[in-house]
């Protein structure tokens, strides 16, 4: 191999997730696999991670890092996990570990001398361009690493934590592996535990011999740096078609918050993903309708694109309008630390104010009026799933229950989007618009209901 020594590892175990399905806290278990390839010679790495048939690939070249996803199911696919579930695991990996802390080496700090399961160990901290913060236990006697525990001030969650613990080193093919590796991750909306063991060293993939042609997955570009949006929001307003409607739309959390400017107030549905992007809607709404501070946050369901930026609203002393099995995650979001990377809720905190919905509900005033209703069975999505209705304009928002490419593709009804049609029916809408929040990037802004009923006509040609 040109002098260079490409390694290949092969672990296999259990995958246990828990969120992002029908309830909350709800679990399911998967097979996984991480095959990783690895050349010191180039401090490169990669790993690739199979979850349930869904493959993922990180690529790892001293501090930087990149993650290329490949076999992504249909995002309205509502069997399997989906490839947001592969997550980036080089930090199960010691030796890519080691080497991102020695990248980091200004940071790193000894804190003290433990005992870690019968073995004395050297404590050691590090903290990441991101600010995560990174324990390593470290064997007195091996030099061998046992353990690490990392604090992340992540966007999506607060202060995220992780535990990985490796155990039974074995020496394969010059190196020591440990033989055994758990992990166990701890979000607001995702916890998730995994638990594999080494099969063994695995054969390089055949020519070409070239080393970054074997680290770099098939089909990516060796130039990975990657771009990213500045998360910026921009307001868009559908006036003529639909005044009082505005759509804040963030481009790096894929989202549109459409908010309704009542006469004194304003209503948002669904709060994305993080503190951040709820800053951003609040300040986009202050900017542009001054006089209508946020009264209402209507939360579809508990998936985290649509709660897990309800802390500012809350802290904005607006009402939290939620069905009951929902009430928990809100009040779970609330409580959860943010020590590393406080956000206003942190740093003055307030208990939520809540208006629970038991099948329907109303927000109006004077000249203007929507309703709700849950209609989470039909959805066969979450067990509980609000839709917003506003009479007047014959106007739907839906959170994610279509797909509506911007290419005007007309993608067969799944069974989250024949609820939604059995649900307009069963309750009478009568629907001329549709707006969805969630995803933004190459779907429609405003959907006619002819749409959906196209998406409706082609599942049942399918049949």
């Amino acid at each position: 191999m040109d002098g260079l020594d490409p390694l290949s590892l092969r672990y296999s175990g259990d995958y246990l997730h828990y969120g992002h399905y029908q309830a909350p806290n709800e679990s399911r278990s998967y097979p996984i696999e991480l095959d990783l390839y690895y050349s010191s010679s180039v401090d490169s790495g990669r790993v690739d991670t199979t979850v349930d048939g869904t493959q993922s690939s990180t690529f790892c070249n001293r501090a930087k890092q990149r993650t290329i996803v490949s076999g992504r199911s249909d995002p309205a696919d509502d069997d399997g996990p989906r490839s947001r579930h592969c997550y980036s695991l080089t930090d199960l990996v010691p030796s890519l570990l080691l080497l991102h802390a020695q990248e980091r080496g200004h940071t790193l700090r000894w804190l003290e001398e433990a005992e870690l399961r019968g073995t004395l160990a050297d404590i050691i901290e590090y903290s990441t361009e991101a600010g995560k913060v990174v324990t390593l236990y470290i064997s007195r006697d091996a030099h061998r690493l046992l353990q690490i525990e990392s604090i992340t001030p992540y966007q999506q969650t607060p202060d995220s934590a992780e535990r990985v613990i490796f155990s039974d080193y074995v020496a394969r093919g010059g190196i020591l592996p440990p033989t055994a590796i758990a992990k166990r991750e701890l979000e607001a909306s995702a916890h998730a535990e995994i638990s594999v063991t080494l099969q063994d060293l695995q054969d390089p993939p055949a020519e070409p011999t070239r080393v970054l042609e074997l680290l770099v997955p098939p089909g990516s570009d060796e130039s990975w740096a990657l771009s990213v949006d500045d998360g910026s929001a921009q307001v868009v307003s559908l006036a003529p078609d639909l005044p009082d409607l505005l759509l804040v739309e963030l481009p790096e959390e894929d989202f549109r918050a459409p908010v309704f400017l009542f006469d004194e107030y304003s209503v948002v549905v669904d709060a994305p993903l993080n503190s951040r992007a709820g800053e951003q809607i609040l300040r986009a709404i202050e900017s542009a309708a001054p006089d209508r501070p946020v009264a209402y946050v209507i939360v579809s369901h508990h998936h985290p694109h649509h709660i897990g930026g309800v802390r500012p609203f809350v802290h904005a002393g607006a009402t939290i309008v939620v069905t009951e099995g929902n009430v928990a995650a809100v009040e779970e979001l609330v409580a959860r630390p943010y020590e590393i990377a406080p956000d206003r809720l942190a740093r003055e905190p307030r208990a939520p104010k809540l208006l629970v919905v038991h099948d329907k509900a109303t927000i109006e005033d004077a000249h203007h009026r929507l309703d709700l209703y849950d209609i989470g069975p039909s959805t066969q999505h979450t067990d509980e799933y609000l839709l917003v209705y506003d009479r007047a304009k014959k106007l739907l928002i839906e959170g994610d229950l279509a797909y509506f490419p911007d290419t005007g593709e007309v993608l067969p009804a799944r069974p989250r989007t024949k609820g939604l049609w059995r649900s307009i029916g069963a309750l009478g809408l009568d629907v001329r618009w549709i707006v969805q929040p969630w995803p933004l990037h190459g779907h429609k802004r405003l959907i006619s209901v002819k749409a959906l009923e196209q998406m409706i006509e082609a599942a049942d040609k399918d049949r």
